[in-house]
């Protein structure tokens, strides 16, 4: 969902109330819904599906949690309810899922001081 209607849905009062959102295509085989925030995604992968090493932010760190299926992240097998965390500034190893995935992935400001 837009800026907008997250809003709108945040001050419905109601403790469960949540955006849709709709999928979106990241790349092959890859797509992204957004949730609350333009930085909590699920990303919803097909069989084979990869992506290659890119660079992270350099402010915030990317933790990832796998819901179901399965994530080769950086040589490391990640199965259902595996996490990772992604610290920022660094070269995010490439991925791929052999028999596809679902992921919970959440950026978060890095603190400082």
């Amino acid at each position: 969902c837009d800026v907008a209607t997250r809003q709108d849905c945040a001050n419905l009062g109601d403790p469960f109330a949540c955006c849709a959102g709709s999928w979106e295509r990241h790349g092959p085989g890859i797509e992204v819904k957004m949730l609350w925030s333009d930085k909590v995604l699920l990303i919803r992968c097909e069989p084979g599906a990869a992506e290659d090493c890119h660079p992270q932010p350099v402010d915030e760190d990317e933790h990832i949690i796998v819901i179901a299926g399965d994530l080769v992240i950086g040589g490391r097998v990640l199965q259902t309810g595996d996490y990772v965390r992604i610290p920022a500034g660094v070269s995010h190893p490439a991925m791929h899922t052999p028999t596809g995935c679902m992921l919970y992935t959440q950026y978060v400001p890095v603190a400082h001081g």
